[in-house]
């Protein structure tokens, strides 16, 4: 409930905050009543874009969820096998999942990706009935950029670089 908070806190500071769901796996959290309950709780808490990523497995990381997998679900070891000979699960995995959530987003109020589009969901055009992306409303406040000054740093200087010696054979 902390990244809810901070979320809503974010948004209320006139800091746009979205939620990355991240990672989704495939069999075990991308159940529509999964997918609604964190697009819902987003939503409330004032997201400004949600956005879905199904679970990616590089080199590393696939060698240590695969035996956690087989321990905790083994009916799922096959499946996933298949779906991840290489690193990220087929379209045929991340696109119904993009879909869910951009119908959720449509239905809890968060109508749009972040900014720049995003993968694992619907491009903006995509969510919006007229087939436009949809327009922000006009800021109430000033759009000018505000700086921090926390006092001008000393200049560093590099340390003094030594001699590259080479290693007698």
């Amino acid at each position: 409930m902390k990244r809810q908070y901070d979320v809503n806190l974010l948004n209320d500071a006139g800091i746009p905050c979205g939620v990355l769901m991240a990672p989704i796996l495939p069999g075990i959290s991308d159940r529509p009543e999964q997918l609604e309950a964190t697009v819902k709780a987003a939503a409330e808490a004032g997201a400004t874009h949600v956005t879905p990523l199904t679970l990616h497995l590089r080199p590393g990381v696939k060698e240590e969820f695969l035996p956690w997998l087989a321990e905790h679900h083994p009916e799922l070891v096959s499946a996933y096998g298949k779906a991840y000979r290489r690193s990220y699960a087929p379209k045929e995995i991340t696109e119904p999942i993009g879909r869910q959530v951009a119908e959720l987003r449509r239905r809890h109020g968060v109508a749009r990706t972040r900014p720049s589009g995003g993968r694992g969901g619907a491009s903006p055009a995509a969510e919006s009935p007229e087939g436009s992306p949809p327009q922000d409303p006009e800021p109430e406040e000033s759009t000018e950029q505000m700086s921090l000054d926390l006092g001008a740093a000393p200049p560093r200087k590099a340390p003094a670089r030594t001699a590259i010696r080479s290693r007698p054979r």
